[in-house]
C-alpha cells in the first residue's frame, strides 16, 4: 500500500523539529515502513527527512495514496492563543490536507488525536467533513473524545497517548555531547530544564532553579529545548544571567539523542506535555509548569499525576521552587491500564489496514 502521513510535519525547509512530534511520525513511519508499506509524509520539514529518509522519498502524495493517516497531535482542536490569523493559518496547515483527502476519497484514518477546544469554524466544520468520513479516529483522552463525539462523530474510540506504547529510542552520539555534560556536572545529579520558546517560563524557572540549587547543591541544571530555535543561544544568555548558577547549554539537533538526555536526568522541569510524558516513561521526577495548560494537564490527570502539572500563567517562582522540592526525587509511575488503553491504535491501524487491502 501507498501510505501519506500528516502532522506537524510540512512547515517549511527549515520546518518542524519538535521532539514530540517527530518521535510520532519517526514511530509510525517505522511501522509502516517494516511492514512493506511505501510511505511518505506530507510536505516533510527538512529535519523529518533526515532522520526518517535517510535521502529516499517514496513519492506518495495525495494524488496516488491508498490511505491517508493523520498521526497524533493536538491539531483537532484550537491553541492556547488562538485569533483569526492562528486559526487560518492552523486550518490550512493541518485541516486542508485531510480536506482533500476525504474529498478525493481516500481512506483516511486519524490516530492518537488531540481534540478540542474546538469554538471556531475554522475546525467545527471541516473536523467533522474529515471524521465522518474517517475509517476511525483514536482519541488520546477523555477530553478529546467528548470533543470529537459532541460533534457528531461516531467513529471515535478513547484511548491514552499513543507514545506509551513507542519504543523510545534512545543514541549516545559521536561528538560526545553527553559525554561533555557528564564532565561537567562532576557527579552530580541532573536537573533538566526545559522552557523551550516561552520567555515567562525561562524567567519564572531561572528564579526557581537559582533557589533550588542553593538549597539542594547536589543538582547541576541542563538547559535543553526540544526543537531548533533561532533564538536559542540568547534565551539561554538571559537564563543564565536570572539564575545565577552553573549550568550546562545542550544545543538540540537529533532526537534520539534528545531521549538518551532525558533518560541521564535525575529530575524534570519542563513547560511543555511530551518532554514530561518521555520522562514519565522513564520513570522520572517531573515537574510540569504548563504553558498550553488544559492540553497538558490532561496527561497528568489520565495517570493519577495531577499534583505536579500546574499552569504557567498562575504559578510564581516560589510556586515552582516549591514543586521542585516536593517532587524532584518523586518518580512518576504510570499505570499499566493506561499503557494498556495506548495498544489500542495499533490494533486499530492492523484491522483497519488489513480491510482496504482486502476491498
Amino acid at each position: 500500500m501507498k501510505i501519506l502521513l500528516h502532522g506537524s510535519t510540512n512547515n517549511g525547509s527549515i520546518g518542524t523539529s519538535n521532539y514530540g512530534d517527530f518521535i510520532y511520525g519517526q514511530q509510525i513511519y517505522e511501522y509502516f515502513s517494516k511492514k512493506g508499506h511505501e510511505v511518505s509524509f506530507y510536505r516533510p520539514s527538512d529535519f523529518f527527512k533526515k532522520y526518517t529518509y535517510n535521502g529516499k522519498e517514496n513519492g506518495v502524495g495525495l494524488s496516488n495514496a491508498d490511505l491517508f493517516v493523520y498521526f497524533p497531535g493536538g491539531y483537532f482542536g484550537e491553541g492556547p492563543f488562538s485569533s483569526p490569523k492562528v486559526n487560518f493559518t492552523h486550518f490550512r496547515r493541518f485541516m486542508l490536507p485531510g480536506l482533500k483527502a476525504a474529498f478525493s476519497r481516500i481512506p483516511l484514518i486519524a490516530v492518537g488525536i488531540g481534540a478540542g477546544p474546538i469554538k471556531s469554524p475554522f475546525f467545527s466544520r471541516p473536523i467533522k467533513y474529515i471524521g465522518k468520513r474517517a475509517e476511525f479516529i483514536t482519541a488520546r483522552d477523555r477530553e478529546s473524545y467528548e470533543a470529537l463525539v459532541n460533534l457528531g462523530l461516531k467513529n471515535v474510540t478513547e484511548s491514552s497517548d499513543m507514545i506509551l506504547s513507542m519504543n523510545i529510542v534512545k543514541k549516545d552520539l559521536p561528538g560526545d555531547t553527553l559525554g561533555r555534560l557528564r564532565g561537567a556536572s562532576r557527579g552530580k545529579r541532573i536537573l533538566l530544564v526545559h522552557y523551550n520558546h516561552a520567555w515567562i517560563a525561562l524567567e519564572k524557572f531561572a528564579g526557581a532553579v537559582n533557589s533550588f540549587v542553593g538549597s539542594h547543591p547536589d543538582y547541576f541544571p541542563v538547559v535543553a529545548s526540544d526543537s531548533i530555535l533561532p533564538y536559542e543561544n540568547d534565551h539561554y544568555d538571559r537564563f543564565r544571567k536570572l539564575s545565577g548558577v552553573e549550568s550546562f547549554h545542550y544545543l538540540y539537533d537529533n532526537p534520539f539523542e534528545f531521549s538518551s538526555l532525558i533518560d541521564l536526568a535525575d529530575a524534570v522541569l519542563t513547560c511543555k506535555l511530551h518532554v514530561g510524558v518521555v520522562a514519565a516513561m522513564f520513570n522520572k521526577p517531573v515537574i510540569s509548569v504548563a504553558d498550553h495548560y488544559e492540553k497538558t494537564s490532561r496527561f497528568y490527570r489520565q495517570i493519577g499525576e495531577s499534583r505536579r502539572c500546574v499552569p504557567l500563567s498562575d504559578c510564581g517562582v516560589s510556586d515552582i521552587e516549591e514543586l521542585l522540592n516536593r517532587h524532584h526525587a518523586d518518580p512518576v509511575r504510570i499505570p499499566e491500564e493506561v499503557v494498556e488503553l495506548s495498544r489500542i491504535h495499533w490494533k486499530k491501524i492492523d484491522e483497519t489496514v488489513a480491510l482496504i487491502k482486502n476491498v
